[in-house]
């Protein structure tokens, strides 16, 4: 007779988990609430993931491990989640650390509140070290974060949600055409027919560093996140989903959805430099100078991006700065100055009668 399925299924994709695997496994199997089964994908990691995984297997049934050669992100969180014997999915990351509490509040609010079917919190983001960076997410009512959610908004980070599991196979699980963006796209979807909700309270230490997913692949992941919010505005309007028939969102699709390269210029410009900052916050200088080259070279492409280019240069300004590299520093807030005042007068002209 087999065993009674447990109420929680975690489900977490490794690849090459590294130096921080140790601590996001145990920060599960320490968890307060203890009734769940822990499903690790082991997506073809080549660096000694498979010989950890298998260590604290051998110490842990509810630890299942399943190894597969690489298949990438989606497979290996469909495969996980398809896996789930759990009436509830909750998400992990193999660089995240889960809070001890975060499971026993997320199980008592969905158990309070059946029409939620999406449930995240808020995050204290970490950098490689595990110095606090700052605090991250907030609660707010479903249709305010529905609101947001359509508008683009992060306001779920996968790492820290809990699902219920009927609603993410209703919905069709995580989609290959959206890559990078697989979540959104499945947020996007669920909050169609769901309600959805955020914990006040910090559920997850989320690491940055820059061999993260989302800093390697950014103007992949910003393409998606587009074409999933396009295709939901479809979906709404016309009952039909666009994206059938689609290998992987390009910026061919998106002009196909009515997005052109001005437009989603202007939204890569703003995601760089925010990526920047967030990645300079973590300590990470050199990813955040690669983000702000990226952020300068787009806007140099059209006059009309006059102030990303200077936003650009006031952001290397601020980094030559905290390096003391006074000259560099100097030159890069004079170009940031100088930029500011072409936008300036850029506006007078077009103000004239």
């Amino acid at each position: 007779m087999s065993p009674a399925a447990p109420p929680v299924s975690w489900v977490m994709p490794v690849f090459n988990g590294g130096r921080y695997l140790r601590e996001a496994v145990e920060s599960v199997l320490c968890q307060t609430f203890g009734d769940f089964e822990f499903i690790v994908i082991n997506d073809g990691s080549t660096d000694g993931s498979a010989a950890v995984l298998e260590e604290y297997a051998s110490r842990d049934r509810r630890l299942r491990v399943f190894s597969q050669e690489n298949r990438g992100l989606v497979d290996a969180l469909n495969r996980g989640c398809a896996l789930a014997r759990g009436e509830l999915i909750a998400r992990m990351d193999a660089d995240d650390v889960s809070l001890p509490d975060r499971l026993r509040l997320q199980v008592a609010f969905l158990s309070e509140h059946p029409e939620v079917a999406l449930l995240g919190g808020q995050l204290i983001i970490i950098d490689e070290e595990n110095r606090i960076v700052r605090t991250s997410g907030g609660s707010a009512e479903s249709a305010v974060l529905k609101e947001r959610l359509f508008a683009g908004k992060p306001v779920f980070a996968h790492p820290a949600v809990v699902m219920r599991a009927q609603a993410f196979r209703e919905a069709g699980g995580y989609r290959k055409p959206f890559l990078h963006a697989e979540d959104y796209d499945l947020w996007l979807r669920i909050a169609e027919h769901h309600e959805v909700a955020n914990l006040p309270v910090p559920l997850l230490r989320h690491r940055v560093h820059p061999g993260q997913v989302t800093h390697q692949h950014v103007r992949q992941q910003i393409v998606s996140t587009l074409a999933a919010r396009a295709a939901a505005r479809v979906r709404r309007q016309t009952g039909e989903d666009p994206s059938a028939g689609w290998t992987v969102a390009t910026e061919a699709t998106l002009a196909g959805l009515g997005i052109d390269a001005l437009a989603l210029r202007d939204v890569l410009i703003r995601e760089y430099l925010g990526r920047a900052k967030t990645m300079l916050n973590a300590g990470g200088v050199d990813g955040a100078l690669a983000c702000i080259d990226e952020a300068l070279a787009l806007a140099r492409q059209a006059p009309v991006h006059r102030r990303g280019i200077a936003k650009a240069h006031k952001a290397f300004a601020r980094i030559y700065f905290r390096q003391r590299r006074l000259a560099a520093g100097i030159a890069a807030a004079a170009r940031a100055g100088l930029a500011y005042l072409a936008c300036a007068a850029h506006a007078v002209l077009r103000g004239r009668p």
